[in-house]
């Protein structure tokens, strides 16, 4: 499943204001205040946003730890938006 196939399912369920994407982990966006991260100091290898009217406002982020293969994943989303 891709992306796109996500974004098709949250647009029928959801409507079109909600989509999700990929941020791309060393940009200055996934490091600002837009984007709710679980712990802005951790570099994280990939952050999938949930968008709501163009706004991130849910977070999935995956850190990479080959050496011991395994992957962390943790995810936060702006208090207004959980429930």
């Amino acid at each position: 499943m891709n992306v796109d196939s996500i974004n098709k399912i949250i647009t029928n369920k959801c409507g079109a204001n909600y989509r999700v994407d990929f941020v791309v982990s060393d940009s200055a966006d996934s490091n600002s205040n837009e984007v709710p991260l679980y712990d802005p100091t951790v570099n994280y290898d990939h952050v999938m946003c949930l968008y709501v009217n163009n706004k991130c406002v849910s977070t999935i982020s995956g850190k990479m730890h080959p050496d011991i293969h395994a992957i962390e994943l943790v995810s936060k989303t702006l208090p207004e938006h959980e429930g």
